[in-house]
Parts: structure tokens; C-alpha cells; sequence
């Protein structure tokens, strides 16, 4: 597949990789694997739901699990491949999502910087996605485009394509802060709406409250993810963290269940 088709207004490739269910589950089968969606919940200070990220489950054509985040990790590298699997996921995630019964609450999708860069400097591609989302009864404030924790990133083109997004009402997520190459020096320079903060930090007092800190100074919302217990996310919101993530909370929930109303 070349990547000049990707982004054509007359023909959306990506969306004839894309099928529904019988029970109106929308799914993806590419280059022998089958794409489904879950979805997290995100809550507030008060635990009301505030938004949920999607998160793709990849099965090959056994039915075995493949893991997502290797899966991506050895696609990086293919430009082209990455921003495929990414609009696909992308897709399936959104239309699954606005069959729920909460589609009027906000949808974090996962993007690498690499794609994030390529994505949101091409104005066919956000028009595209733009158009689609209004075909699909949703717009596009309604989405916060995660840019994932990865050595590989050109900074001023994640900068320029996070403005670039703003322009049309899509919100970012700096995702993984606290990790090796997520950094307080990188937050400062795309200064996204929202600041993640890893699941490797959030049980560190010390850590916390300089992410804390640091959202502050950028006017960032900040988001503890892996939340798992009580203690941890008695601390997060004592450190004055915003929003909450976690097996704590909620596990992943299916396209089946958020249909039925349910988020835990």
C-alpha cells in the first residue's frame, strides 16, 4: 500500500479494511491479523467518568493474542505500515466507541510520534479524519490524540503538528511521562493539554508531585494511569493529580459492554 493513497479524499483505503459484525461490532482484518477494540474508562477527583482511551486487541489467524505494543514497536521503523495500523485502529476505535452509550465523552486513541508527526502535518489526512468523524456523528473535540513514549521523534514536528491539530479542535496527550525519553524537557516543549504520567511513577510521592508541578506551569490536565489500589490513588489525588486510570477502577471494557451502559 503506498502512503500517498492513505491520505486521498476520493478513495478512504483504510475504511474498506474495515468490517461490522453481526452485532454491530466494527473490526478490522489486515495482513492476516484481526483488529478489535476495548476501552478504558477515565475518571475524575469525584470518580465520575470523564473519557476512555481505546486500546487494540490483536489476534492472528489461530486466535492467539498477539501483544499490542510489541506488535507496534517492530512496525516503527515502516512509516507507511505504522500510519496504516494506526488510521485503522484509529477507525475502529471511533465508530466503535460512538455505538455506546457514551458518546458524548471524550476518546483518547494512541498514536507514535512518528505517526503523530506524519499525520498531523499532512492537512489531507486530518481533513479526512475531520470529515469522518462528523460522518460518524461525533467531532472532533471529542478526541485527544496520545503521542506515545519512543526515542525516535523530531521535536518542531511534533510541536507544529499539535498546533496544527488545535486548529481544528483536536486535543493532545503527552502519553508514558516519567519514562526514559518522556520527558519534562519534551512536556515543556509541546506543552499538550494533557500530561500522562506512567504507571512506573505514579507510586513515587516525589515524582508525582514534580509532574504535578510541571502540568501546572504548561496549563496541563494530568492523568495518572496503572492506577491498581486504594493507597496509590488515595496519593495521586492527595498530590492533587486530575484525572484517574487503572485496574483500580476499571478494567478494559468491550464494545459489548460499553453498549450495555456499563463502565464498572
Amino acid at each position: 500500500m503506498k502512503s500517498t493513497g492513505i491520505y486521498s479524499n476520493k478513495k478512504d483505503i483504510i475504511q474498506e479494511l474495515i468490517s461490522e459484525s453481526d452485532d454491530g461490532v466494527v473490526y478490522a482484518d489486515y495482513n492476516g491479523l484481526h483488529f478489535t477494540s476495548v476501552f478504558q474508562p477515565i475518571y475524575d477527583r469525584h470518580q465520575q467518568l470523564y473519557a476512555f482511551e481505546s486500546l487494540v486487541r490483536i489476534h492472528d489467524e489461530n486466535a492467539n493474542s498477539v501483544d499490542p505494543s510489541l506488535f507496534f514497536s517492530q512496525i516503527e521503523r515502516d512509516a507507511t505500515e505504522n500510519i496504516v495500523h494506526t488510521l485503522l485502529c484509529g477507525k475502529i476505535h471511533l465508530a466503535n466507541f460512538l455505538q455506546s452509550k457514551f458518546n458524548h465523552v471524550k476518546l483518547f486513541i494512541n498514536a507514535s510520534p512518528s505517526v503523530f508527526k506524519s499525520l498531523a502535518n499532512t492537512p489531507e489526512a486530518v481533513e479526512r479524519f475531520v470529515q469522518r468523524s462528523y460522518e460518524l456523528g461525533s467531532t472532533p473535540c471529542q478526541v485527544v490524540f496520545e503521542i506515545t513514549e519512543f526515542l525516535e521523534s523530531d521535536l518542531n514536528a511534533i510541536v507544529k503538528g499539535k498546533e496544527c491539530l488545535t486548529e481544528y479542535g483536536i486535543e493532545t496527550a503527552l502519553d508514558d511521562f516519567g519514562t526514559l525519553y518522556s520527558t519534562p524537557k519534551r512536556a515543556m516543549a509541546i506543552k499538550a493539554p494533557y500530561l500522562k504520567l506512567d504507571k512506573s511513577i505514579v507510586t513515587d510521592k516525589n515524582k508525582v508531585t514534580e509532574a504535578v508541578r510541571l502540568a501546572k506551569k504548561i496549563h496541563a490536565i494530568t492523568i495518572a494511569e496503572g492506577i491498581e489500589d486504594r493507597s496509590t490513588a488515595n496519593m495521586c489525588v492527595d498530590l492533587g493529580v486530575d484525572l484517574f486510570q487503572g485496574y483500580y477502577f476499571c478494567k478494559p471494557l468491550s464494545v459489548s459492554a460499553l453498549k450495555s451502559g456499563l463502565h464498572c
